[in-house]
């Protein structure tokens, strides 16, 4: 059984694209998580998508603070498009152990 949250960066409800394994098919979906919620699953469909959900956003100085501050784990990236902006890309969900 593995438990998963919202990173603490995220303050407002999110919805994730998300694999479902029901009756033994994998199913496409969206779930919602709300922030400072902890949930748990043993679905290794659901829990692979969870490690893979990520979200890109336009560079901005504080939007980086925010997740150096709460420890979410982001990386940046120049665009091919757009004039080559700068992006910032992040994790959303933290999938752990819960020992």
């Amino acid at each position: 059984m593995k438990r998963y949250k919202l990173y603490d960066a995220f303050d407002e409800e999110s919805t994730i694209a998300a694999a479902l394994r029901i009756n033994g098919r994998i199913r496409y979906s969206t779930i919602t998580l709300k922030p400072e919620t902890e949930y748990e699953t043993d679905d290794d469909a659901l829990i692979e998508s969870l490690i893979n959900a990520e979200i890109r956003r336009t560079f901005s100085k504080k939007l980086k603070e925010r997740f150096e501050e709460t420890g979410t784990p982001y990386r940046t990236n120049q665009r091919k498009c757009c004039g080559g902006r700068k992006e910032i890309i992040c994790k959303v969900v933290n999938v752990y152990d819960p020992s």
